[in-house]
């Protein structure tokens, strides 16, 4: 065993010196810059990637999220959140992990990448392990001594590893990464992780086939329950609900990956492109979407209702009830009235004192 780890370093450094010169024509097949971390409390223990179809799990107990940066971030990244495991009560985090299921690929090789930082009593190593077999054994590709790194943000931080050439690394669901760290000497102590991305070499055909972001109205309609279906015809969606559409118009789309192509449907007619920003709506309209790969057989529908907002005609007292005072001419009441109907006035509102 101790010989075939040593094997595997030295195929994952020769495959790094060599892609020096090639890594300008990588494509990134998943990434996470951690910008949108918990309110409050640890991060969650599964994260989906923010760009391509891999996830990212981990079993640390102190995780969470500092000031991140935009070393080794996407064109146009902000400096955000990042994930930071802490030493924790009795360092309970040294040997924990963060593994990644990366996406799927025929063949070729990636390279793993993320900036790091930590402090004076953070982890002092990070390994870098894989699995073909789901996580039931692991191999150790790499060990990274991390003793030396400053708690700032530095491009000399920047970690970059190769895979290349794993046994069980092309089109195996099973195969698995994970970064091991060890070290931390206080309850506190922590390294960070950020802009953390797998890039696969020039002629990667890429399977993403989901959605980035869907406007409908200028509306946000992706993070509905029930917006995604296995089968458009008889699976229901996800419904929206509007009060009025006499301005309800316009849908925007953007796929995680600029290879996808988007098709749009309104009530089972197909329309083009430039036919979406200025797309009237009305209640009943049954909108789908439907994205497709680079790899056309991976694809991902989406399914969206409109509806008439329904709501019983008749006054509600806004907030809590407030007695009437004596009302002399240029004051007001303390109380607000709403009338609730989708329409118009149907006769006058009139208040009289009892």
């Amino acid at each position: 065993m101790k010989q075939l780890n040593l094997t595997l370093k030295i195929v994952a450094v020769l495959a790094f010196n060599l892609s020096v010169a090639t890594c300008i024509h990588s494509q990134a097949i998943a990434y996470w810059n951690f910008n949108n971390p918990p309110s409050e409390g640890d991060w969650s223990s599964s994260l989906s990637a923010d760009l391509g179809t891999a996830l990212l799990t981990h079993n640390f107990d102190n995780v969470v999220s500092f000031g991140g940066t935009m070393i080794n971030g996407l064109e146009g990244e902000q400096a955000g959140g990042s994930f930071c495991p802490q030493g924790g009560s009795g360092s309970i985090n040294n040997g924990r992990w963060l593994a990644i299921s990366p996406p799927l690929i025929p063949s070729g090789s990636y390279t793993l990448s993320y900036a790091g930082r930590r402090t004076g009593t953070g982890f002092t190593s990070q390994r870098i392990d894989y699995s073909s077999n789901g996580g039931q054994d692991w191999t150790t590709l790499k060990t990274i001594d991390i003793s030396a790194w400053e708690n700032a943000w530095k491009s000399g931080q920047l970690v970059e590893v190769v895979v290349s050439d794993l046994p069980g690394m092309h089109n195996n669901p099973d195969f698995l990464l994970r970064i091991v760290v060890d070290g931390a000497s206080s309850t506190s102590g922590n390294c960070r992780f950020d802009n953390l991305r797998l890039e696969a070499a020039e002629g990667f055909i890429s399977t993403e086939s989901r959605l980035k972001s869907w406007l409908v109205g200028g509306v946000e309609v992706l993070g509905l329950s029930g917006i995604e279906v296995a089968d458009a015809q008889t699976d229901p969606g996800a419904v929206l609900e509007l009060e009025d559409f006499s301005t309800f118009a316009g849908t925007a789309l953007t796929a995680l990956s600029s290879e996808s192509q988007i098709d749009f449907q309104l009530n089972g007619l197909y329309l083009e492109p430039s036919e979406l920003e200025l797309v009237s709506f009305v209640d009943g309209d049954v909108l789908q979407v439907t994205v497709s790969a680079e790899s056309p057989q991976y694809k991902t529908v989406y399914k969206l209702v409109l509806r008439q907002a329904s709501f019983v005609e008749g006054i509600q007292i806004s907030r809590e009830l407030y007695p009437f005072r004596e009302v002399e001419a240029g004051k007001v009441s303390d109380v607000q009235f709403y009338y609730l109907s989708v329409g118009g006035l149907t006769e006058d509102i009139v208040l009289q004192a009892s």
